[in-house]
């Protein structure tokens, strides 16, 4: 099955009692496909994604100390008002 399939079945209504089920599955499998702190060390290079402000988008930056669930990094540019020591979630990041 492609996605025109998959996607003209939950249009069209013919999957409608499994909705609840592939919403479930989908937030499940988003969630496996998040980056984890450990695939993340010290020094290592990123990338901002998904930042607000909007202008550190495509920032790099290197990575200074890794915590529990965010890691702190120093840009490697500064922009605006951020330079170093800036705390973010994994999220916001994208390894190079």
């Amino acid at each position: 099955m492609n996605i025109e399939e998959i996607n003209y079945t939950i249009l069209s209504g013919e999957a409608d009692e499994f909705l609840d089920g592939i919403v479930k599955a989908v937030k499940i499998r988003k969630d496996a496909l998040k980056p984890q702190i450990w695939e993340f060390q010290i020094g290592d290079k990123v990338k901002i994604i998904n930042a607000n402000p909007k202008y550190l988008n495509g920032s790099t930056a290197t990575i200074t100390k890794v915590n529990r669930t965010k890691v702190v990094i120093d840009l490697d540019t500064p922009a605006g008002k951020f330079s170093r020591n800036i705390t973010t979630p994994l999220g916001m990041l994208e390894k190079i």
